[in-house]
C-alpha cells in the first residue's frame, strides 16, 4: 500500500456541507477556515439557498479555483433542512460534516472528530462550540432534549471554558460541527424538510438516537459559533417575527408527534399545551401579537399536515426506532422541571 492509499484508508473522505443564504458578510471567513483544515482528505460543498446578496459571487470569485470545493445552487430559498439533504445526496464522502456559513472551524476539527469515531465506535460526533467574539466562553458542548417542548437545552452555555467539559460523552447536537457516518443519514431519513429551520437539527439528532446509534462530543474539535439575537436569526433565515414563532411552535408539535412513544406523547402533549397557553397569555400581556399569530398559524399547519406527520410517525415508530423512550430519557433528555428550565435560561 503506497502512502496515498494509506492516507485514504486511515483518513476516509469527509464531505463538509455549508448551506449558504445571504452570507456575504461571513462566507469568506468561513471558507478560509474550512480550507485550512489539517485533515488530509476532504471536499467542501457550498449549497446556495437562493441568496439575493453577493455571497455566491464571492464564493465563485475567491474560491472557484479550489479543486476541493463544489458549488450547488437552489433556484429558490428552500431552507437549511432541504439544502442539507440535497448536498448530502451529492456528497462523495464516507462521513458527512455540517457547518454554518457564519462559523469558523479550527484546523483540527475534522481530525479530532474522526479520532472519536475510531476510538469510541461512534456513529455521529459533534464539536465543542466556542463563542466567536469571546473565545474564552462556551456556546455549547452538545444539547439535551427538553421533554416538554422537544427543544434543546444547551450544555455549558455561557460558561468560561476551563476544560470542565473536556471529556467524550453522549448527547444530542445542533448541525454546526456535526459529523455523521453517511449510512446513518440514509437510515434515519436525513433532515425533515417540513421542519425547514431552527430545530430541524434537533429532530435529526433525536432520530439518530432513536435508531440505536451513538453520538458523542469530541472536546478537542473546536468550532467558533457566531451567536445571533432573535432579530439576527430571523434575518439569517429570511423570516419575520411571525414566521419565527410559527416555525418554532410548528416544529415542536411535529417532532413530538413523530418521535415519542404513545404514552409519552400523551403525557408531554399536555405539558406542551399548558406551556403554550402560558406563552400566549404572556405574549398578550407584552402586546406581542406576532408571537401569538405564529402560534395559531403553527397549530393550523399541524392540523392540515397531520396525515403526513402520522405517516412519518409510523415509519419512525415501526422501522427506525430501536431503543425505548425510557432509555433515551436517561441518555439525552434533561431531567428538570419546566420552572427550573425557565430559571436557568433566564439566568443565561
Amino acid at each position: 500500500m503506497d502512502r496515498i492509499e494509506e492516507i485514504y484508508e486511515k483518513c476516509p473522505l469527509v464531505s463538509i456541507i455549508i448551506p449558504n443564504y445571504n452570507g456575504e458578510t461571513f462566507i469568506e471567513r468561513c471558507l478560509k477556515s474550512v480550507l485550512n483544515t489539517d485533515y488530509p482528505n476532504f471536499e467542501v460543498i457550498v449549497i446556495d439557498d437562493g441568496s439575493t446578496d453577493n455571497s455566491l459571487k464571492i464564493v465563485k470569485e475567491l474560491f472557484g479555483h479550489e479543486p476541493r470545493l463544489r458549488i450547488l445552487k437552489n433556484d429558490k430559498n428552500l431552507g437549511p433542512a432541504t439544502s442539507c439533504n440535497i448536498a448530502s445526496k451529492a456528497a462523495r464522502g464516507r462521513f458527512i460534516a455540517f457547518l454554518g456559513n457564519d462559523d469558523e472551524a479550527a484546523p483540527n476539527w475534522i481530525k479530532e472528530s474522526i479520532k472519536v469515531f475510531h476510538t469510541y465506535e461512534a456513529d455521529a460526533v459533534f464539536s465543542k462550540l466556542i463563542e466567536f467574539y469571546d473565545r474564552q466562553k462556551i456556546h455549547m458542548v452538545g444539547i439535551y432534549l427538553i421533554p416538554y417542548n422537544a427543544c434543546g437545552f444547551p450544555v455549558g452555555l455561557g460558561e468560561v471554558d476551563m476544560g470542565q467539559h473536556d471529556r467524550v460523552r453522549a448527547a444530542c447536537a445542533v448541525s454546526t460541527g456535526l459529523v455523521v457516518r453517511r449510512e446513518i443519514i440514509d437510515r434515519v431519513g436525513g433532515f425533515d424538510e417540513k421542519l425547514r429551520c431552527y430545530t430541524e437539527d434537533i429532530d435529526f439528532s433525536w432520530r439518530i438516537w432513536l435508531a440505536g446509534y451513538k453520538m458523542f462530543l469530541s472536546p478537542k474539535s473546536i468550532v467558533y459559533y457566531l451567536t445571533k439575537s432573535s432579530e439576527e436569526r430571523r434575518r439569517f433565515h429570511g423570516d419575520t417575527a411571525v414566521s419565527q414563532s410559527f416555525h418554532l411552535t410548528k416544529n415542536s408539535i411535529r417532532m413530538m408527534i413523530k418521535n415519542y412513544e404513545r404514552k409519552n406523547l400523551i403525557k408531554y402533549s399536555i405539558w406542551f399545551l399548558l406551556i403554550l397557553i402560558l406563552k400566549t397569555f404572556t405574549s398578550l400581556k407584552q402586546h406581542n401579537l406576532d408571537a401569538i399569530k405564529g402560534v395559531f398559524k403553527a397549530i393550523l399547519w399541524n392540523i392540515n399536515n397531520l396525515s403526513d406527520t402520522l405517516y412519518h410517525r409510523r415509519i419512525i415508530q415501526n422501522r427506525i426506532q430501536k431503543v425505548s423512550d425510557d432509555f433515551l430519557f436517561k441518555k439525552i433528555f434533561v431531567n428538570m422541571s419546566p420552572l427550573h428550565i425557565y430559571r436557568v435560561f433566564k439566568r443565561k
